[in-house]
């Protein structure tokens, strides 16, 4: 059985003798989320790939032309592959799409918990949160959870999101999975674990803000299936 104090290590997966990534379990048959339309994922979120084939693009377009003797259809050509290539970095660097957003506030989420900080941890959840599969875990009992266990047995000394996508189910709802990686302070606490996790966001009508309305743990390392902790009253 696992007290309540022991819920502030149970966010972030630090729960369990010792172990490592990828021990026992590693995540391989922990459902994925889709990945984003990959049109808006390669014009908005990684460009990259879409830049650098426009670029060997032109160079080969180059190549080709110039030695047919085409030089001006040659220059004209690839001087407009590189221009398209330009417009995907230009579409990433000026536009955050609403996964791009979620992600992102998923890591500072992350890594509010792990820091202790709970007015930054207060921001992003609403009042009525949920915490599966740990039912009794309520919005007031993370907040003393993490204000009090992360800043002194749990402490974290590093974290990190290894993996994070963002799925939107509606103009006001979407998720985000984690794949979260900690290394606890206390070497009691054993080596590095990591662990899965699903949030559920819902956009407020009243401010246009994103917040968690339920977290779901799918697995902790060494653990495996999150159901099989169970919690109990007292200290």
């Amino acid at each position: 059985m696992v007290t309540p104090h022991a819920c502030a290590l149970l966010v972030l997966g630090q729960f369990g003798p010792g172990g490592s990534i990828g021990d026992r379990f590693g995540g391989a048959n922990v459902p994925r989320l889709p990945d984003s339309p990959l049109a808006a994922r390669r014009l908005f979120e990684e460009p990259l790939p879409l830049t650098i084939l426009l670029v060997a693009a032109a160079v080969i377009v180059w190549f080709i032309l110039g030695r047919a003797g085409k030089q001006r259809p040659a220059l004209i050509a690839a001087g407009a592959l590189v221009l398209a290539a330009a417009i995907p970095i230009i579409l990433a660097a000026a536009v955050q799409t609403t996964g791009e957003r979620l992600r992102a506030q998923s890591k500072d989420l992350v890594d509010a918990v792990a820091a202790g900080d709970v007015s930054r941890v207060d921001g992003l959840l609403r009042s009525d949160v949920t915490v599966r599969p740990w039912s009794s875990l309520t919005h007031d009992g993370v907040l003393a959870l993490v204000g009090a266990d992360m800043r002194s047995q749990y402490a974290v000394k590093e974290q990190e999101v290894l993996e994070s996508r963002a799925a939107i189910d509606g103009p006001n709802a979407a998720r985000t999975q984690l794949h979260v990686r900690v290394v606890p302070e206390s070497a009691a606490a054993g080596g590095p674990v990591a662990s899965w996790w699903i949030l559920f966001w819902a956009k407020s009508s009243a401010d246009n803000q994103w917040r968690v309305v339920a977290i779901e743990c799918q697995q902790i390392d060494v653990i495996g299936n999150p159901a099989e902790v169970h919690l109990r009253d007292g200290g």
